[in-house]
């Protein structure tokens, strides 16, 4: 796998992705194994190298919502790995999946030893939270107008 076209690492330097790269630990996940699991904790910051994940949660004791497909390139567990709180989803592999795996411990790490990287890795980190957020805006608006739309009817 050549890490350095991962989308994620697009403007950092092949020195930078290295230091990073030191940093995790490689783990592969079959079709269909859960990687995590909502109401868990684990702490750890997960980078698609190759594959697909599906995101769910759970709605009640039967039924669970797919919330998004991530791909290569895309990162997930990023919300308990930060607030320290417990999964709010589950994630399965979709297919045959590879990651690049960021414990805790190795993030201070990064902290201590370079501040000026680890700025660089909380922005990219930021800019996906970010482009999540304006999806799930997207999503409330459209049922908002739903919503609307179906109480109009009901008139």
């Amino acid at each position: 796998m050549n890490y350095y076209d991962l989308e994620f690492f697009k403007g950092f330097t092949k020195e930078e992705i290295n230091t990073i790269l030191k940093l995790t630990i490689p783990v592969t996940y079959g079709h269909g194994e859960t990687i995590l699991k909502e109401g868990e904790t684990s702490h750890l910051l997960m980078l698609i190298t190759e594959g697909k994940v599906k995101v769910i949660k759970k709605i009640d004791e039967q039924n669970t919502k797919v919330l998004a497909i991530l791909e290569t390139g895309e990162l997930f567990g990023e919300m308990s790995f930060f607030d320290e709180g417990i999964h709010n989803t589950s994630v399965i592999a979709h297919s045959d999946t590879s990651l690049l795996v960021l414990g805790k411990n190795e993030f201070e790490l990064l902290e201590q030893k370079n501040p000026i990287l680890t700025i660089k890795f909380l922005k990219k980190i930021i800019q996906t939270c970010s482009s999540r957020i304006r999806f799930l805006n997207e999503e409330i608006k459209q049922i908002s107008n739903w919503c609307i739309t179906l109480r109009m009817k009901n008139k």
